[in-house]
């Protein structure tokens, strides 16, 4: 690499180090994402520094879960980032898994479009941009580095498609399996090495010893990884896991065709809430202003374009068919084994493919004719300006009424958010507005700045920005639920709000057993809030558990699921989220205070609850008990953060 592109780097990684240090100065308040997140595996995670903690014994049992989870249920496989969390704090794990991620992501992207993909029109500054761009993705933490890595290790399998490759690429290629997920990415990232391999094979008849060679030895290395889940499957006997119970509804034929058409529409347009792509709005914008550009002197990179387009609209097709709802029923009802598995994770290649899409497009702009020649002078950027300032003083009149109406009542910092960050931006606008009015005549402002440089760079930054989604406004703008939103929403919080350790030292204080003596359901909140804590817990949030448990709670709740089907068909097509479910607060544990009814009825098999181990639950409001099963021992007041829920603490008698 040479040293200009060396300094780019640097560059680069200054700029995430501010970005870190601006998010993660004071990690309690750092914004963190609650659903899928706080509420599942990062509390797994914190668990991993006790000393009691077997990592690797795949028999080990996991004590502080139900009656007991086997640890191939919760860390099927052996991971860096996971090994990570019994070296450090929780908290600290956390942030370093997050800044590696985010470093790898740029540098990889970097060195792909470098070493790969330069074009004869190149940038280098917008090369050092768009990997920035990919950079600031909101990544899933728990598949770790499956998708932020991608680009690296695809420069690693170029090098070995040409065979240039090094002893750093054998070692990115063997490290990748240790550092990723096989179920969620890994089997994806596998089929597209053998396809590369093939394509090689069949069209250029060359047979790549080398490339075969590290195909298979990272196979080897990823069923190695996942020892433990294997001898849960091949050891323990009497296992069956919840997965194998995991139902498909029965539709009729036009619902299923209709049902696959609206997933793979979706899928294309907004991606997939595991694996975001964020490309939506400007990566597409982008994408269809290139490809409406005159094809002359393009022909290559039109067909690069083209090609990268179809392959995420067949992996998009491909997810239509095999995921929920879809015509997945008829190919798997005869095959149980198979409904364990889901195949259409082939979708987690495609962020690496968008933004592959968002290069090329972004240079088919910057080096078109059409855009080569036009030059803007400084002052007129002032009708653009006088034009966004418009637009915003519309939306504040004309929009925010309507989210105020809709949307302040279910997430009572959102309108404020949207407010400030409207005002900040009519405020700095209209100075720089102001600026240009009364200096235009200056020889700064006669400066001519080439249209293409501001196009472009317009494009990146907006996508930088909406990628980073600081104020976590996606939802919004998108009013759809199902898909790219789902790890970078609204329901977000923070490590102090969330996890209230001072409120739960408080209870733990107040009751008078050891906690370690005894388990404790919740009502209205996540289980893993009191696991956290240093609760034993009979509910819980597994992707994967013991079939038999999963019946005898569903005993505890069955009343409660009979009242809302909502819930019981939540519960029963798949269980994941084994929670003390209620009629009357529904499956949604994102809550605030001023949303929480006074009092609820809870009808539970509490017989049954007790069999679990369960002495004390957790509520988030009043339980009306006629039967007299509970004992109310006390109201503890959410003082740090009032907006919050408080907990009603009882007995079970």
């Amino acid at each position: 690499m040479y040293r200009y592109e060396s300094k780019l780097i640097c560059l680069g990684l200054i700029i995430l180090g501010i970005f870190f240090l601006l998010k993660y100065f004071n990690y309690n308040n750092a914004i963190i994402d609650a659903f899928d997140n706080l509420d599942g595996r990062f509390v797994y995670w914190s668990l991993l520094s006790q000393d009691t903690f077997k990592y690797f014994n795949p028999s080990f049992i996991v004590e502080q879960i139900g009656d007991g989870i086997i640890i191939g249920n919760i860390f099927p496989s052996i991971n860096i980032g996971e090994l990570i969390y019994k070296i450090l704090p929780v908290y600290y794990g956390y942030i370093l898994n997050e800044i590696i991620t985010r470093i790898i992501a740029f540098v990889g992207f970097f060195l792909l479009i470098l070493n790969h993909f330069k074009l004869k029109y190149n940038n280098n500054y917008l090369v050092l941009f768009l990997s920035l761009t990919f950079a600031f993705l909101p990544f899933n933490p728990s598949p770790f580095l499956t998708v932020a890595a991608q680009p690296l290790l695809l420069n690693s399998i170029l090098n070995f498609y040409k065979k240039k490759h090094k002893k750093i690429d054998w070692f990115i290629c063997l490290v990748f399996p240790f550092f990723s997920n096989l179920v969620l990415g890994g089997f994806a990232v596998l089929i597209a090495i053998s396809m590369i391999f093939l394509y090689q094979l069949i069209k250029k008849n060359i047979f790549n010893y080398s490339l075969l060679k590290i195909f298979l030895l990272m196979c080897i290395f990823y069923f190695a990884s996942i020892y433990k889940g294997l001898y849960l499957i091949f050891f323990e006997t009497d296992f069956q896991s919840i997965r194998s119970e995991f139902y498909f509804e029965s539709q009729l034929w036009a619902d299923r065709l209709f049902s696959s058409f609206s997933n793979s529409f979706g899928l294309f347009l907004f991606g997939h809430e595991h694996s975001p792509s964020m490309h939506t709005y400007f990566v597409l914008i982008t994408l269809i202003t290139a490809l409406f550009l005159k094809k002359k002197n393009f022909y290559t990179q039109q067909n690069i374009l083209i090609k990268l387009v179809s392959l995420n609209l067949l992996i998009s097709i491909l997810y239509g068919i095999m995921a929920y709802g879809g015509i997945q029923y008829l190919i798997f009802r005869n095959f149980e084994v198979l409904k364990m598995i889901k195949f259409e994770r082939i979708h987690w290649l495609q962020p690496l493919i968008w933004y592959l899409i968002f290069y090329f497009s972004i240079f088919k702009i910057y080096s078109s004719e059409i855009f080569r020649d036009k030059q803007i002078i400084l002052h007129k950027l002032n009708y653009f300006i006088f034009f966004v300032l418009l637009m915003l003083i519309l939306i504040k009149i004309l929009y925010v009424p309507i989210l105020a109406e809709n949307y302040n009542l279910q997430y009572p910092y959102i309108l404020k958010k949207i407010i400030f960050s409207i005002n900040f931006l009519i405020f700095i606008l209209s100075i720089v507005f102001l600026s240009f009015f009364l200096f235009r005549k200056k020889k700064f402002l006669k400066t001519k700045i080439s249209f293409k440089y501001i196009l472009v760079y317009f494009l990146i930054f907006t996508q930088a920005v909406y990628n980073l989604n600081i104020l976590k406004l996606n939802k919004v703008l998108s009013f759809d639920y199902r898909y790219s939103w789902h790890h970078n929403g609204i329901d977000t919080t923070t490590f102090d709000e969330y996890f209230n350790k001072d409120l739960f030292s408080e209870i733990k204080n107040y009751i008078p057993e050891d906690i370690s003596e005894f388990k404790v359901g919740s009502v209205g909140l996540s289980p893993s809030i009191p696991l956290f804590n240093g609760f034993n817990v009979v509910d819980f949030y597994l992707s994967s558990y013991d079939l038999k448990y999963k019946k005898k709670f569903r005993k505890v709740i069955e009343t409660e699921l009979e009242k809302n089907q909502v819930i019981k068909k939540y519960y029963d097509s798949s269980g994941k989220r084994n929670y003390i479910y209620s009629a009357d607060l529904g499956k949604n544990l994102i809550k605030f205070k001023k949303n929480i009814p006074n009092e609820i009825i809870l009808n539970l098999n509490y017989n049954a609850l007790k069999n679990l181990g369960c002495r004390y639950i957790f509520s988030i409001t009043s339980i009306k008990d006629n039967d007299k099963n509970l004992e109310f021992i006390r109201k503890f007041q959410n003082i740090k953060h009032p907006h919050l829920s408080d907990i009603y603490l009882y007995r079970l008698i």
